[in-house]
């Protein structure tokens, strides 16, 4: 805060001395993004507007810095205040550096799914405009993702999908840039990981069948008088809606850790093409999540079915179980729909 006053009280004194570079070429907002000072580059962007158009020795203004760096919770608050000045506000999001690269350039660059959310919510950002390399941001992000396994969630992933749902275009350049597979470092990548993840897998497989058959509440016995509407041999809760829930789940839990360890085997077998091979490797970690929750709710759902009398607990248990679940959705819901809603606002 003391920081701050300092800078406000400089620039009441002096405005011209937001616009002087250091020996390096640097100006005050070019610095303040690089000590990470938002409320600095706000105060200058308030009381010197024009200090958004400063360009450092590689023509680079302080949007192009705080891009590069990956310094996305600059984006919120610089932008507020850029939107106050509409006209100005396409010219200094569209700014190429010496290099010709814009901010979603260097963005897309750095791999800060969260900057180019940022730099996309304005319909003013322009996605096509093309670096010295011919390099458009959709060329970038193609050339940047890692090849070989890639799971659906990964930055450079949901960065190179949200540019294509965008409708982002590709740069004139005859081919574009793919790295190339290395098959040997790969296959070494998905023997190591089908290990750890295969234990993983078959004890999920052997919990969920083992819990098949140790239904919760046990079983009735044929001199037992206090379950007489249920044959001898049936669970003794096999009328509560919970246990039916219960089994549903846990089933699905088998199924999908059972699927997980089939595609685990194709993954680790040396014979099957490297491509397929990545593919049942993702596959396998997808089965793997659901067989895990689907499991977990199968403990809450056993445990409520035997805890109905004791109306207490089972409340309790339902609210955290509950809980836990609707945390889960919504942040595979996010995760997995963000891109969406970052495009519905552009």
């Amino acid at each position: 805060c003391g920081f701050l006053e300092t800078v406000k009280c400089l620039l009441d004194a002096e405005e011209s001395l937001a616009y002087q570079c250091d020996n390096k070429g640097s100006f005050p907002i070019h610095e303040a993004v690089k000590e990470k000072q938002v409320s600095v580059v706000c105060t200058l962007l308030k009381i010197c507007p024009d200090c958004a158009q400063l360009r450092d020795a590689e023509g680079k203004t302080f949007l192009h810095v705080a891009a590069k760096q990956g310094y996305a919770k600059l984006f919120p608050p610089v932008l507020q205040v850029l939107l106050q000045e509409k006209q100005m506000f396409a010219a200094i999001m569209n700014m190429q550096d010496d290099d010709g690269n814009t901010g979603l350039h260097l963005a897309v660059e750095a791999g800060i799914l969260e900057t180019v959310c940022f730099l996309l919510w304005d319909k003013e950002v322009m996605l096509n405009l093309s670096n010295n390399e011919r390099e458009t941001a959709l060329d970038l992000s193609q050339r940047m993702r890692t090849p070989g396994v890639l799971f659906g969630l990964g930055r450079r992933v949901s960065i190179h999908k949200l540019l294509v749902h965008a409708d982002a275009q590709y740069g004139v350049h005859s081919k574009t840039r793919i790295p190339e597979l290395n098959e040997e470092k790969e296959e070494k990548r998905i023997l190591d990981s089908t290990q750890t993840i295969g234990v993983v897998s078959a004890l999920l497989v052997t919990i969920s069948f083992a819990v098949a058959f140790t239904i919760p509440g046990g079983y009735r016995t044929d001199d037992d008088p206090k379950v007489d509407n249920i044959k001898g041999g049936m669970p003794v809760l096999v009328t509560s809606h919970s246990l039916q829930a219960f089994i549903i789940a846990n089933n699905l839990a088998l199924l999908c850790s059972a699927m997980a360890t089939i595609s685990l085997m194709y993954a680790g077998v040396t014979t099957v093409d490297i491509s397929m091979r990545m593919k049942a490797f993702v596959m396998s970690i997808f089965f793997l999540n659901s067989s895990a929750r689907t499991l977990a709710a199968a403990f809450a759902l056993g445990m409520y079915a035997t805890l109905v009398p004791a109306a207490g607990a089972a409340v309790t248990l339902t609210v955290i179980g509950t809980t836990i679940t609707l945390l889960d959705v919504a942040w595979f819901t996010y995760m997995t729909s963000k891109d969406q809603l970052v495009l519905r606002k552009r």
